[in-house]
């Protein structure tokens, strides 16, 4: 990590105005944005009756994917829908989560930095020794921060967490999740 920090402040520090470097100037209303990366998710709860000691608790990492679509007010305000999917192979079930929303935001130093919060719906499913499948779903918030590096191409930091997720009536109604999430993205304000 502390050499990806370091290349990407030196890319920073070449040149804001060369045209390598240049920031993706929103020249229409509407944008798209697509990202691939990683995920690291947590789930929790208690009395769950799924291991004998009651509490459940798992933390799978994976690959996420994510599409966005959106409009921009006044060059710097935004305002989009997302639908974000992560798969991952860890436990015996594994990971996947789908999730969609909707997400408002600014364009910060110029576009050089996004800030972007919101919420939607969520399903994830549960990492458990017994042979039948448990999926949860829910409501989460969003927060996310996209660092444009060079015309539209950066790199996107965010967390998600989803509370009072549900499960199958047998389960408890209460499970927590939480995700940070890391990904290459590309945000395209000329469509």
């Amino acid at each position: 990590m502390p050499l990806l920090r370091t290349a990407i402040l030196c890319m920073f520090a070449l040149s804001f105005s060369t045209s390598l470097y240049a920031i993706d100037v929103a020249s229409k209303h509407t944008f798209g944005a697509f990202s691939i990366g990683g995920v690291y998710s947590q789930i929790a709860s208690e009395n769950t009756g799924l291991n004998n000691a009651g509490e459940y608790q798992s933390k799978r990492g994976g690959v996420l994917f994510g599409l966005k679509r959106g409009v921009v007010f006044k060059e710097k305000y935004l305002l989009s829908l997302y639908i974000d999917g992560t798969a991952g192979r860890e436990h015996k079930n594994g990971l996947f989560s789908f999730a969609l929303g909707a997400q408002g935001g600014f364009r910060l130093f110029g576009g050089r930095l996004l800030t972007l919060i919101g919420g939607g719906f969520g399903v994830s499913n549960l990492a458990t020794s017994l042979s039948e499948q448990y999926n949860i779903y829910g409501y989460h918030a969003k927060l996310e921060l996209f660092i444009d590096i060079t015309k539209g191409y950066g790199l996107s930091i965010g967390y998600m967490y989803g509370f009072n997720y549900e499960s199958k009536p047998t389960l408890p109604k209460h499970f927590d999740t939480s995700s940070i999430m890391l990904a290459f993205s590309f945000y395209d304000f000329n469509i």
